[in-house]
């Protein structure tokens, strides 16, 4: 019944809607960090050219108050360090304590309207994710709420004072990266979370395009280099035995821990060594690119096949597009081949 199960049978756009308003919510931090990208981030100059991540790592900096080269070692790096992990960490810790404790305070007040919401637009989808049913869950329900919001708006108050408080721009990075995944370790985190997940992925990211990844080249390379130690470290955390959707049933505990260790072990290792991970060949020489279409029509009408076609024909039909996008680029490449030849022939010797 898809009128019933509407949001289900459209869960997929959802990822567009969610890359659109995680980019409306960082577009103000957008042109500060892109200053800082360039070196320079002082009001009234315009931002210089910006750099690449590798270079992003030396950019000192630029706050008035850092110590003076004349300073001992100990005294340039301490300082910037006591000044970020008071002002900064401070604030991270103030947000959760009152959105943990404020907002179920808040909401709770409106528990029977929230129930109603859920009942009229999400049918079964939305109270499979973890939405209240009745009023006797809301309080429970806004108390995970106020979780996620800590989470995420911690992020942002990171990247907004970071760069001007840290040695180095690029290390703020890394505190956005241990404040995500302490706080998941830390608190619990049910099924509801997803679209709070998603705006912190891209926070991460938004923040290492911008400020870059300290030490990145060092730490990818060796991650490169010894990349069966890692997987064989991370093969360690994961529970032998586990198996199904870990975004539906939520682990605790100890499970819980390892789940988000294990998620934020491997977002490192994309930032630090991503493009070295995948060869170019593919592409170049191997042609592959017809995958890259393949991919995105097989998530955008993946979910209406499972519903109209029975299993396993459901599956067969899905990757049966794959010889079919193939045909598709080799006509394209030969249509392409054609035209130019037509075209060397017209010319004029």
């Amino acid at each position: 019944d898809w009128r019933g199960q509407f949001f289900g049978v459209v869960f997929h756009f959802w990822f567009i809607a969610g890359v659109m308003w995680s980019s409306i919510c960082l577009c103000p931090l957008k042109r500060c960090l892109l200053c800082f990208r360039g070196g320079s981030c002082t009001q009234g100059r315009r931002c210089a050219p910006r750099r690449s991540m590798e270079a992003m790592e030396a950019v000192p900096c630029t706050d008035g108050a850092a110590p003076r080269a004349s300073q001992p070692w100990a005294a340039r790096r301490t300082a910037p360090a006591l000044y970020f992990g008071c002002f900064v960490g401070g604030g991270v810790a103030a947000l959760v304590l009152a959105l943990r404790s404020g907002v179920p305070w808040m909401l709770g007040a409106y528990a029977d309207n929230i129930v109603d919401a859920v009942r009229t637009w999400g049918g079964g989808t939305l109270q499979y994710w973890g939405l209240p049913t009745n009023a006797a869950d809301v309080v429970p329900f806004t108390q995970r709420v106020g979780t996620y919001v800590a989470l995420s708006w911690s992020n942002i108050w990171i990247l907004a004072t970071g760069p001007r408080l840290a040695s180095r721009p690029s290390l703020v990075t890394w505190a956005l990266l241990f404040n995500t995944y302490g706080q998941r370790c830390l608190f619990y985190r049910a099924p509801d979370e997803r679209p709070f997940h998603g705006f912190d992925l891209m926070t991460i990211g938004f923040a290492a395009y911008s400020l870059g990844l300290r030490h990145r080249r060092a730490i990818g390379k060796y991650v490169v280099r010894y990349w069966f130690v890692v997987l064989f470290i991370l093969a360690l955390l994961w529970p032998l035995g586990w198996h199904g959707r870990i975004d539906v049933s939520s682990p605790r505990a100890i499970d819980q821990v390892r789940f988000n260790l294990f998620e934020g072990a491997f977002i490192a290792l994309w930032l630090v060594a991503g493009e070295r991970l995948v060869q170019g060949e593919i592409f170049g020489e191997d042609r592959m690119q017809f995958l890259n279409q393949w991919a995105l029509l097989v998530f955008l009408i993946h979910k209406a096949v499972h519903i109209v076609v029975p299993a396993p024909w459901n599956w067969v039909a899905l990757f049966g597009l794959v010889p079919l996008r193939f045909a598709q680029e080799l006509w394209r490449r030969r249509c392409e081949l054609t035209a130019a030849a037509a075209l060397l022939d017209t010319r004029p010797m």
